[in-house]
């Protein structure tokens, strides 16, 4: 009896190591999957021009009144949007305000009023500037309008101390772009590009 006793409490302990060991972990949840590629495209003229690439940002400026740019850069090309609000600083709660509105094509910071203008350097770093001047610009024909605001992730800020909220900003816009005497029409445009949210 007490052999007996013994087979089955190792017949246990066997089928327990057995049991245990061959349990299968529950997988690692999977990693949140990448936004879409960032970009900004538009007709320059009648000709279509797109700019892809991941070296996008719009960040939070202070003092005085906010400044809001965004930068998309690569070997060839340049391109800035900015935003300007008058607020010392400019969260994702404030773009989602935006939502469907026609925005003002201006280019001063801290101004009573939301407005956004454009730089575009088509030949790289040492070509030719062209600007989205005020001037050449009356609203409503042309503008900005933001289409989404979209939170992504949390992630340290590399300016500073503390982090950064990461969002995605989609819009829409119709410009005119100058350099010199020389005039084009940005037309059909669209932009897709990272805001960061922070406080410096």
């Amino acid at each position: 009896m007490k052999k007996q006793l013994v087979i089955i409490l190792a017949s246990c302990l066997l089928y327990s190591a057995v049991f245990f060991s061959c349990k299968k972990s529950p997988p690692d949840p999977a990693p949140a999957p990448m936004p879409a590629p960032l970009f900004i495209s538009f007709n320059l003229a009648g000709t279509p021009t797109y700019i892809p690439g991941w070296e996008n940002n719009l960040n939070t400026g202070s003092g005085g009144g906010s400044y809001t740019a965004s930068g998309f850069f690569n070997f060839t090309q340049n391109i800035d949007i900015n935003i300007n609000i008058d607020k010392d600083s400019i969260l994702g709660s404030d773009l989602q305000a935006l939502i469907g509105q026609q925005l003002p094509i201006l280019s001063c910071s801290g101004c009573p009023q939301t407005n956004m203008n454009m730089d575009y350097t088509p030949g790289g770093f040492n070509g030719n500037e062209y600007t989205t001047d005020p001037s050449l610009n009356p609203f409503p024909a042309n503008y900005f309008k933001i289409t989404s605001v979209t939170f992504v992730n949390t992630s340290p800020n590399t300016l500073g101390s503390g982090n950064v909220n990461n969002y995605i900003l989609t819009g829409v816009f119709n410009a005119v772009l100058s350099y010199g005497t020389d005039s084009l029409q940005a037309t059909s445009g669209h932009f897709r590009l990272i805001f960061q949210e922070f406080k410096d």
